[in-house]
């Protein structure tokens, strides 16, 4: 067993001395800070902390005590437990985590091409390991959750045990983050917090912990960062500008001119119309349903003719039409309500596809063969068009920030303070019926005034004009009664 210089007790079982060279006399700086570690029926170990000794300097002693401990937490955990052979240091772990997540996500791919549902869930989460999902768990582990183990690694470790990272530490990972992306949303913050409980919950199936910690989550901030809303001008603006794409034969005029000179195709022509037709009632579907614009990245999102349904109902002892749109959106369905004007623009999809012998489940399908796509295949966004009229219509210039841009889901923003504003619709079933949370409509929609709800505030607390005027004491003017 190596001898150590100015050997100090720091607890139970556990010392840190300095290790010299030969030929080093006490005063130099040379040597480094050693852990001597004594456990019941095992042999003692003495173990380098990586931190150099520098002349018994005080803060180079106080982090050699750090190290010290955790080594011997670490080797402690294996000699009570036996499990030495079990990964138990956070770094290796969050590897073994990816590779699992990766398998799993394959695994559900191959069920999906087999035409069978997926067979592994999320623990701990919601809906299914997918390739999208264990890319984005991949990129927020690379960017984020090893650099923060990285940063709590003492002197030259490598690796940390994860009995040695205490609760209060894991709740500095908000901050952490902020260091990196200094305008990280509360909502990716969360989403880098998941990652890290999901690698504890896989610690845990392994029987590496018994207990998954909870983190200090960051406060939501729906106000500070709500995406703007719609006005009513630019509302009539974007309507007026796709339509007139469809229509203004100035447009029009100019491709056919373009063809003539062999620029485009002659087919372009009827082509560039039928794709800014479909743009203009895409804008007009999502206003009137108020779901989250599809993505594209993700193919449940996509509106299918199967989903949509027309019930008739009876309104004020007259029948009319109502109809619903079905959503599977973040891991949860509902039925979107689609507003009465709203069933002309369903209609005109389902009419437009039937003229152009267009086949397809989708409600919004490309109506021609392209390299791409087959006629029929479903158009996943309109992003292109957006970024056209958004430019054309001078909207969003100098926004830099996303909660100051104009974007497809201020449809969805439109669509509920609308129905908040003019419907009078209970929040509870409003939120139910946009796959939504009363909080959410609560801070992010509902805009409350006092002098607007006196009416409904304040019935039955008045008696009429009549009780205003008030009998009186003579000589004081005090009113007696009421």
């Amino acid at each position: 067993m190596p001898k150590l210089l100015h050997v100090e007790k720091v607890g139970v079982g556990v010392s840190i001395g300095v290790l010299q060279g030969n030929g080093i006399v006490d005063t130099d700086y040379a040597g480094t800070w050693y852990a001597r570690l004594k456990y019941e029926r095992k042999p003692v170990k003495t173990v380098a902390t990586g931190i150099a000794w520098q002349g018994g300097d005080a803060a180079q002693k106080e982090k050699a005590k750090a190290a010290a401990i955790e080594l011997w937490g670490e080797q402690y955990h294996q000699t009570q437990t036996g499990k030495a052979d079990k990964t138990h240091h956070l770094k290796a772990l969050t590897d073994e985590y990816v590779r699992e997540v990766v398998r799993l996500a394959d695994e559900n791919e191959n069920d999906k091409r087999a035409g069978r549902p997926p067979r592994n869930e999320v623990k701990g989460g919601r809906g299914y390991h997918s390739t999208k999902s264990a890319s984005a768990t991949i990129s927020i582990v690379n960017k984020y959750v090893l650099p923060f183990w990285n940063s709590l690694c003492q002197g030259k470790r490598k690796d940390i045990s994860i009995h040695n990272v205490t609760p209060q530490t894991l709740d500095t990972i908000a901050d952490f983050c902020r260091g990196i992306e200094p305008t990280l949303s509360p909502s990716q913050i969360l989403k880098v917090i998941t990652q890290i409980r999901h690698i504890y919950r896989f610690a845990y199936s392994q029987e590496t912990i018994s207990i998954i910690p909870q983190i200090a989550r960051p406060k939501a901030q729906m106000k500070e960062r709500a995406r703007r809303e719609l006005t009513d001008e630019e509302h009539r603006q974007i309507t007026e500008w796709t339509r007139a794409r469809y229509l203004d034969e100035g447009t029009m005029g100019q491709i056919q001119a373009a063809s003539k000179l062999g620029e485009v195709s002659i087919t372009a022509v009827d082509t560039y119309r039928d794709y800014a037709y479909l743009f203009h009632l895409w804008c007009r579907v999502l206003l009137m349903s108020g779901i989250r614009p599809p993505t594209g990245g993700t193919d449940s999102t996509l509106m299918r003719w199967e989903d949509y349904k027309e019930y008739p109902i009876e309104i004020e002892g007259k029948e009319q039409t109502a109809a619903t749109l079905h959503r599977e959106e973040k891991n949860h369905s509902y039925d979107a309500a689609i507003l009465p004007d709203g069933i002309f623009y369903f209609r005109e999809l389902k009419r437009f596809q039937e003229e152009r012998g267009i086949e397809s489940k989708y409600i919004f399908a490309h109506p021609i063969d392209d390299p791409r796509w087959r006629k029929g295949d479903p158009i996943k966004n309109f992003r292109k068009q957006w970024d056209t009229m958004m430019k054309a219509l001078g909207f969003n210039e100098g926004a830099t920030l996303q909660k100051d841009r104009i974007t497809p889901s201020a449809f969805r923003s439109y669509y509920i303070t609308a129905r908040l504003k003019y419907g009078g619709v209970d929040i509870g079933k409003l939120a139910l019926a946009a796959g939504t949370s009363t909080d959410v409509i609560y801070q992010h929609y509902y805009k409350f005034s006092t002098e607007a709800e006196l009416p409904e505030l304040t019935v039955g607390g008045f008696y009429g004009e009549t009780r205003l005027e008030a009998e009186r004491q003579e000589g004081t003017g005090y009113y007696i009664s009421r």
